[in-house]
């Protein structure tokens, strides 16, 4: 909880860490663990482009059921 308060203090938003990936230059592959409501709100089609323009190769949504 203190690292989500302090992460929302200093501005951290989707759209900026987002766009932090996409300037990485590693050379591993990325996976996101984040909760589904993200995914929710932005839509699911567009989370997902968001995701593989970032360069991600993957998420995890932990409180996503299997069924959905």
């Amino acid at each position: 909880q203190a690292a989500s308060t302090l992460a929302l203090e200093r501005g951290t938003t989707p759209p900026g860490v987002f766009s932090d990936l996409r300037a990485f230059d590693g050379s591993v592959p990325l996976v996101a663990m984040t909760a589904y409501n993200l995914a929710f709100r932005a839509g699911d089609a567009r989370f997902a482009s968001m995701l593989v323009d970032s360069g991600l190769s993957g998420t995890i949504l932990p409180d996503l059921q299997l069924d959905e």
